[in-house]
């Protein structure tokens, strides 16, 4: 085709022979050489590709892995909460063993599932298995928060109910005031060893030798240092809670109005003095709000061998 360029290849042997010439037209190199281009590209988009998806495909099994190990200790962790859900409980049954015990009321029912919550209901049709799992793992978890939060606070009030209760013991008169012999009862003497009428008598006696220390039986504070024409030289203990103490015929007081003392502390030492007394011993008085009541209630450690006389 006339006025056409065309492109002449000349084929040259390395050894000696006919040179070979093509005359190619410029529309067919021109086609030949976007097709190579297209080809080239081609190539490496299927390159490029192969590759993604090569990756793609290991980052699929890595989440695969690690969802199945997910889904492993989610299952682990809900057999703990399930474990863990037990000991709660049994720690709310020693609460309660507690409270009986020591008297305290019980938690009402409501107040207590009023703490803890209750376990929220699912109503998503659509979640998947480990969806569920996951959702109900935390349900669980946080109830059982909700019920030790519950059982600390339960905890701290009891312990706040039983310091209180040990403040009040350690303030309970609850042993002998003296060594000595118990040698006279609390209540109505039919004859009185002095006056020789029958008489009331608000304490009980020990007798002992002049100089027998005197103790506290509890906690409390000496609000009264006297010589009584009766008791003689006399020390009163307020232990609170509406309880006292009188100590009467003592030889010498150890403390001063004002002055704390601790149960065991001693307070005087045994003595003869006031015209009441027929010879040493210590005169005991345990008074309830005001009302003398009999000091053997509130002697523990007595052992009943010792038989009081009137």
């Amino acid at each position: 085709m006339a006025g056409k360029k065309k492109f002449n290849i000349l084929i040259v042997p390395p050894s000696s022979g006919e040179t070979v010439q093509f005359n190619l037209p410029q529309v067919f190199v021109s086609v030949a050489g976007s097709i190579l281009v297209i080809g080239v590209f081609l190539f490496g988009f299927l390159l490029l590709d192969y590759v993604g998806s090569k990756d793609t495909t290991e980052q699929l099994a890595d989440l695969r892995a690690e969802n199945a190990f997910l889904q492993s200790r989610l299952a682990e962790m809900k057999s703990s909460m399930a474990t863990f859900g037990t000991y709660l409980h049994g720690i709310e049954q020693t609460e309660e063993n507690i409270r009986l015990v020591f008297g305290f009321p019980d938690v009402d029912p409501a107040e207590r599932a009023l703490g803890i919550g209750g376990f929220p209901s699912i109503t998503d049709t659509e979640l998947d298995s480990y969806e569920q799992v996951s959702f109900e793992t935390e349900a669980e978890l946080e109830q059982l928060m909700r019920r030790v939060s519950f059982e600390r606070e339960n905890f701290n009030l009891i312990l706040d109910s039983l310091e209180s209760r040990k403040v009040q013991l350690d303030h309970t008169p609850s042993i002998k005031p003296t060594q000595g012999y118990y040698s006279s009862s609390f209540g109505m003497r039919k004859r009185h060893p002095i006056t020789g009428v029958p008489t009331m008598h608000r304490g009980v006696d020990f007798s002992a030798p002049i100089g027998t220390p005197v103790i506290a039986p509890a906690d409390g504070k000496v609000i009264s240092v006297r010589n009584s024409k009766t008791l003689g030289r006399t020390v009163v203990v307020d232990h609170g809670y509406g309880v006292s103490t009188v100590y009467g015929h003592l030889h010498k007081e150890k403390v001063s109005v004002g002055q704390v003392v601790k149960r065991g502390e001693i307070i005087a030492l045994v003595g003869a003095t006031g015209l009441m007394s027929t010879g040493p011993h210590l005169h005991y008085e345990v008074h309830v709000n005001g009302q003398p009541v009999n000091p053997m209630k509130y002697i523990w450690d007595y052992d009943g061998s010792i038989l009081a006389q009137h």
